[in-house]
């Protein structure tokens, strides 16, 4: 007989190791992962995030992501651009992604994002703004949409409300700036420390975000030494300071509530296992 549990399970941690978002060197960050708080961005680079319970709940996001490329969006009567990838360099940090949608006519970037339910669905949600933020500066976007998708019935909603007569939100150079500048500090931070070894050595406490609440980690694919060949030149930015214990805090940014994940950075996981879309 088959055993489908066994297959499932299988087939998800293929996908899932195919697909990692793990970025050993101090300097590339996912545009999903910028988004995140210093924490789970610095947490999420490393690989050290282990959410194997959760691959099924990512990919049936992905599966929604999947659905939208191939189903819905050939039959719109706009040009448009799908899994769009994104490639910078800016202030030292390297920077790559996919934005889920790109429509030139109005030059705005659309990124999907699933939902088990909208229980304490609470947006505008900063780090979905945030990432689109990115995908709008490596594209030169001028405006920006978010589409919200049940992942029980395909409801959609978006940010902005369609009630609300705003079809679109701008592009903020401030907040990108604050992104780069939180990458800077967890490169030099990586270069000054090395790899953590164990929980007590992440030097960034967790905040009040749905990551931090559901952390579970691992450690074992870590060396303990930084490569001594990497340019560290180009990264100005001081590390957290030693004095405080190890770690440092950051004021948290709006989570929108509690929610169920789905594949991050459309279907690529953020670490040897998966994030939220």
């Amino acid at each position: 007989m088959i055993d489908f549990e066994d297959a499932i399970q299988s087939t998800l941690t293929r996908l899932n190791e195919e697909h990692s978002h793990t970025e050993l060197d101090p300097f590339t960050f996912h545009a999903s992962q910028l988004a995140k708080c210093p924490r789970q961005c610095y947490a999420s680079k490393l690989g050290l995030l282990d959410t194997t319970d959760a691959l099924g709940t990512f990919h049936t996001g992905t599966a929604i992501h999947e659905y939208m490329e191939a189903e819905v969006i050939p039959q719109l009567s706009v040009e448009t651009q799908r899994e769009v990838p994104i490639e910078m360099d800016v202030d030292g940090l390297h920077i790559i992604g996919h934005a889920d949608l790109y429509e030139p006519g109005t030059n705005t970037v659309y990124d999907y994002k699933s939902r088990a339910n909208w229980y304490k669905f609470s947006p505008p949600i900063q780090r979905h703004l945030d990432q689109v933020y990115v995908y709008m500066k490596a594209l030169g976007a001028s405006q920006g949409q978010i589409v919200y998708l049940s992942k029980a019935d395909l409801e959609v909603r978006t940010w902005p409300p369609q009630s609300a007569g705003i079809e679109s939100f701008a592009f903020e150079p401030g907040r990108f700036q604050d992104l780069v500048e939180k990458g800077q500090q967890i490169a030099a931070t990586i270069i000054d420390r090395g790899y953590p070894t164990c929980e007590d050595e992440i030097p960034f406490e967790k905040d009040d975000c749905w990551f931090c609440s559901k952390e579970s980690l691992q450690f074992d694919h870590l060396e303990t030494e930084i490569d001594p060949s990497l340019d560290f030149g180009l990264i100005d930015a001081s590390p957290p300071d030693a004095d405080d214990g190890g770690t440092t805090s950051t004021p948290a940014a709006t989570d929108g509530g509690e929610e169920q994940p789905s594949g991050d950075d459309h279907g690529e996981s953020t670490s040897t296992s998966a994030t939220e879309t």
